[in-house]
């Protein structure tokens, strides 16, 4: 993880991501992807375009990285690549 940026109650970022758009809040970390894929960007501020969900496999398994907090809509929806 490179950064960390602390959103104020009120504001709020998005996350692309398989073609829907979700509410970010609280928090957005910018990370560097070297072997993960990304699965999703941030939609606004500084970090607009960078990954914001990634994916990374290991042997048999897969670890998943969120950088924000999402809202519920994220949440209804599964990840799979």
């Amino acid at each position: 993880m490179k950064e960390i940026d602390t959103l104020y109650p009120k504001q709020k970022n998005l996350l692309l991501m398989k073609e829907q758009q979700y509410q970010i809040h609280d928090y957005c970390s910018v990370v560097q992807t070297n072997t993960a894929q990304t699965l999703g960007v941030y939609g606004a501020d500084f970090y607009q375009g960078q990954a914001a969900v990634t994916v990374n496999d290991y042997g048999e398994g897969s670890a998943y990285y969120l950088g924000g907090r999402t809202d519920q809509a994220f949440w209804k929806t599964s990840i799979k690549k």
